[in-house]
């Protein structure tokens, strides 16, 4: 049964790439990635996502999505906040 929550190490063979590359990546948030205390974690479905995407192309996705979030919430002129999850959610993948 696939883990929908990886380590590291899981996550780098899940994509077939070293760790090192995989945390470097992930540190430089190329890489959709959350740190839990000193560990990272990789979530199966946002690495999927992220392959999809072209893999380093995601970063552009996810900023294409956060400028058009922008724009409309501007437009809208509700001073309200979004959560970065949220528009990354709304991101085309």
């Amino acid at each position: 049964m696939a883990q929908d929550v990886m380590t590291a190490k899981q996550a780098a063979e899940f994509l077939q790439t070293s760790r090192d590359t995989l945390l470097r990546k992930a540190r430089a948030g190329e890489l959709p990635a959350a740190k839990l205390g000193r560990e990272w974690r990789f979530r199966r479905e946002d690495l999927d996502a992220w392959l999809r995407a072209g893999g380093d192309r995601y970063e552009a996705l996810v900023d294409t999505a956060m400028d058009e979030e922008l724009r409309e919430r501007m437009r809208e002129d509700t001073g309200e906040r979004i959560p970065l999850a949220e528009v990354m959610a709304r991101s085309p993948a």
